[in-house]
């Protein structure tokens, strides 16, 4: 009997705890960045306000990659002034979502890499995260 109820109290507690916002209800946060040949773009720092899910996703790339070049698109939550990584997906492509994931409350960070050293030259890239 208790088993059946425990699915009603952790919805109860969520709600109390002002739930967990539905994706629809995100924010979309434009970020716009360069990245060297074999290098890091800079790290941008974004705030969620509640629990939900995290979408990262890298619309564009000038110059226009050949089809099928992969990058690295790194998240990670801000300590002490410092980006700690939570995931990194070395597999990530232009147009593509990245990053999929569950996000609490607080500050975080994101990155994009060419890990490959694949690019020809520098590349100016526009990344949207889609969060609480």
């Amino acid at each position: 009997m208790f088993r059946g109820l425990i699915p009603v109290f952790l919805l109860g507690a969520l709600v109390a705890c002002g739930g967990v916002t539905d994706p629809s209800q995100n924010q979309n946060q434009p970020f716009n960045g360069t990245i060297q040949p074999g290098g890091f773009s800079d790290t941008f720092q974004f705030n969620a306000s509640k629990s939900g899910e995290i979408t990262i996703i890298v619309s564009s790339m000038n110059p226009t990659l050949p089809s099928g070049t992969f990058f690295e698109v790194v998240w990670g939550q801000v300590i002490s002034g410092q980006c700690g990584t939570i995931s990194a997906n070395s597999l990530a492509i232009v147009g593509a979502t990245a990053v999929s994931s569950a996000i609490t409350p607080g500050s975080y960070c994101v990155a994009v890499a060419d890990v490959y050293n694949s690019f020809k030259t520098a590349e100016q890239f526009t990344m949207t995260v889609s969060h609480p």
